[in-house]
């Protein structure tokens, strides 16, 4: 895919084991995940090179991956090393082996890269780096939706009181602040943040709904510090800090899947109410956003006729520049107007 190669969720850590492969397609192919016999997390290609089974519905023996078609198994550098149909002293075919992928596991993500030039060594640390908190994962979700428009609709805001109001309720002031952006020297990530010199910024009575039941149930008060960190590879965090010093730290790790359609992993971490009695009602306000957000695409009109760029307001700033990240190749300037 004509995506700028960086590092993207591929599983959470907990989908691996080493009894059973998982089967994903990322980036445009079928991958497969396991463990090797060292534990350590695997990503290879899943077409086997004799006959193109899908390697992920196989199993893992031995630290090996074995084949549900004809038994082949390979090693976790992708390497045939068996072929039951014929004797052990005969030579395997340097053909058979499989493309891997460069892995790192880390926060309990499994990232993977899908080639090594022009691609940052290790994925981007977390905006929460260091600090202990509560977490809490979601299953990844399929989404329908083009990688770059997903990502879009993670770094808007302007939405959430029209497409979120079952969770933030319908109180909720639909005026966004002017963003300050500041964009990476080396053009990996950027963060915005309510520019303080803004001339206009929300206001209004406290967010109700789901969101503010949340809120005030585990112990959330009015933010002294709000950003959001987006770093190629997909990943949006918006990190929230009360007057208490405890904070949330919500993250998207977004992976495309094929051309239309994107792999959505989220996560938050809290030291706002860090029990475990809070989990439920923090996975049921992440459930509901998603599950919201999973309608935006279909709001979409996709006219091959349209002949009028899309029109862009200040608003827009943020998604526009994290877009711009991955190439302008990406975002043709004569389909849009940027403020």
């Amino acid at each position: 895919m004509e995506l700028r190669n960086a590092w993207y969720a591929g599983a959470w850590s907990e989908e691996l084991d080493r009894r059973r492969p998982l089967g994903r397609t990322l980036m445009g192919r079928r991958i497969v995940l396991f463990r090797g016999a060292d534990a350590r997390a695997v990503a290879l290609g899943a077409r086997c090179p004799h006959r193109g089974a899908d390697l992920s519905q196989g199993r893992c023996l031995d630290g090996t991956l074995e084949c549900p078609f004809h038994g082949w198994r390979f090693d976790r550098r992708g390497q045939c090393v068996s072929i039951p149909s014929q004797p052990a002293g005969v030579k395997i075919p340097p053909g058979a082996k499989l493309d891997p992928l460069a892995v790192a596991e880390r926060d309990g993500v499994v990232w993977l890269r899908p080639a090594a030039e022009h691609a940052p060594s290790a994925p981007a640390e977390p905006p929460a780096r260091g600090l202990d908190g509560r977490r809490v994962i979601l299953p990844p979700v399929l989404v329908d939706g083009p990688f770059l428009q997903v990502l879009e609709n993670t770094l808007d805001t302007a939405h959430n009181p029209f497409v979120h109001r079952a969770a933030f309720g319908s109180n909720v002031d639909p005026l966004v602040a002017r963003q300050k952006l500041q964009v990476d020297a080396n053009g990996l990530g950027l963060r915005a943040e309510d520019d303080p010199a803004s001339p206009w910024r929300p206001s209004g009575p406290p967010v109700t709904g789901l969101y503010g039941v949340a809120a005030r149930l585990l112990g959330q008060t009015a933010p002294t510090v709000r950003y959001t960190r987006f770093d190629l590879g997909g990943r949006v965090t918006t990190y929230v800090e009360y007057v208490s010093g405890r904070w949330d730290a919500f993250s998207l790790h977004l992976t495309p899947a094929t051309p239309d359609r994107t792999w959505v992993f989220y996560e938050s971490t809290r030291t706002r109410f860090p029990l475990r009695a809070g989990d439920p009602l923090q996975r049921a306000f992440m459930k509901r956003i998603l599950e919201q957000g999973e309608r935006e695409t279909s709001f979409i009109v996709h006219d091959p006729g349209m002949q009028r760029p899309e029109i862009s307001v200040e608003s827009d700033r943020v998604a526009l520049a994290a877009r711009r990240l991955y190439g302008d190749g990406l975002v043709p300037t004569s389909r849009r107007s940027s403020p």
